[in-house]
């Protein structure tokens, strides 16, 4: 590490139901609903006494109402600010930030990085994760994590279904999976694996407690609302709403987002783990 460097990275977990996402809005509209980066640079200045603005950089975008296990931003002390970087010191500005920030929020880690790592431009791969709850009453104790489906799943066509989640493997034209109003150079993306994972809910199959789908998807690159298109196209495939040609042809022929179906609500979507070294190359 360059002595030099003055820039330091933070690992967090948030729980995003009560924010616009991570990217900071206007001063009226933070006050109307938060934003992640908002509430982290707030505590920034008042940990470190700064009249200016001490900016953030995230590693993405998240939608309002989407939740994150991991997520990384960085920011650079500016010189006329006091800090001499050891570790102690830096292990009291991780503790001074949670006792700041709040509760939904938490910052894991702290740790410095080297003045030109781009934190957005240098992700390798994120994996997210999306938890829909079968069953046929609404879900209470996870109603802010999960897409409660009213259906049991063995009512659910999981043959179709999950012939369709393997369908997005691969690098394809997801134009017809992203937001209308995405901003992207390119609607091309690269899904390295799409992953599910069935656990029963509950105690007792005899009281209809459901099963938990969480779905994984590991990609190179997101468009905006892309995993949540994708789920809501899917689970159409699952209630025989769509079909698996279909479905095929809204990749293959990059069609409109208007021909993809519904979008999945964000309340079901976690970001999970976010990589810096190439797909297959983890430790």
């Amino acid at each position: 590490m360059s002595p030099e460097s003055r820039k330091l990275a933070l690992r967090l977990e948030f729980s995003g139901e009560n924010y616009c996402g991570w990217q900071i809005q206007s001063e009226s509209d933070e006050q109307k609903i938060p934003s992640i980066q908002g509430s982290i640079e707030k505590a920034l200045k008042i940990i470190f006494r700064s009249s200016a603005r001490i900016a953030t950089q995230g590693c993405g975008r998240t939608d309002a109402g989407v939740h994150a296990r991991e997520y990384f931003c960085n920011f650079s002390l500016p010189t006329d600010i006091e800090f001499d970087f050891s570790d102690r010191s830096i292990e009291k500005l991780r503790q001074s930030l949670n006792g700041l920030i709040p509760d939904s929020i938490a910052v894991t880690d702290v740790f410095r990085q080297e003045e030109d790592f781009h934190i957005l431009n240098e992700v390798c791969w994120k994996t997210y994760e999306y938890s829909i709850l079968f069953r046929s009453s609404k879900p209470v104790f996870m109603s802010e994590r999960v897409w409660g489906i009213p259906e049991e799943w063995n009512e659910f066509n999981t043959t179709d279904f999950l012939k369709a989640v393997q369908m997005f493997e691969g690098e394809h034209d997801f134009k017809a999976f992203a937001a209308s109003n995405h901003d992207a150079k390119t609607t091309i993306r690269k899904i390295f694996e799409m992953k599910t994972i069935l656990e029963p809910y509950g105690v007792s199959v005899a009281q209809r407690s459901g099963v938990l789908l969480r779905l994984r998807i590991t990609g190179e690159g997101f468009l905006k609302q892309m995993v949540r298109n994708i789920v809501g196209a899917i689970v159409e495939v699952g209630q025989n709403k769509r079909s698996l040609s279909d479905t095929y042809q809204l990749l293959a022929e990059g069609k409109s987002r208007a021909e993809a179906g519904r979008c999945a609500p964000a309340r079901g979507l976690s970001l999970i783990e976010v990589s810096y070294r190439p797909w297959g190359a983890e430790s």
